[in-house]
């Protein structure tokens, strides 16, 4: 049995977790949303924790990416151009950097 700090932590840990995953891969869905690897985190929050602390840990973690997030996506002024977003991305907007 762990006991309440061990808990927390756990929360904790999980949630930054969240976060980050949240912040390295967002795949556009088509229905306006994201399909991200934070998703997972999330699920394993509900798995692995108790549900208040998997509640806690999935949804502070979310919403933290969601308020102080970026998206690895589009261009770059390196690259040749400042825009960014989806429409701007190139596959070959890299080649020869």
């Amino acid at each position: 049995m762990q006991n309440k700090t061990q808990k927390i932590v756990a929360a904790a840990m999980f949630a930054s977790l969240a976060c980050v995953a949240t912040m390295i891969l967002r795949i556009p869905s088509p229905l306006g949303g994201f399909i991200n690897l934070g998703d997972c985190i999330v699920l394993l929050c509900g798995w692995l924790l108790s549900p208040l602390y998997g509640l806690l840990a999935a949804g502070i973690g979310s919403a933290l990416a969601e308020q102080y997030g970026f998206c690895f996506e589009g261009g770059h002024p390196m690259a040749g151009t400042h825009n960014s977003g989806i429409k701007y991305t190139r596959a070959n907007m890299f080649a020869g950097a």
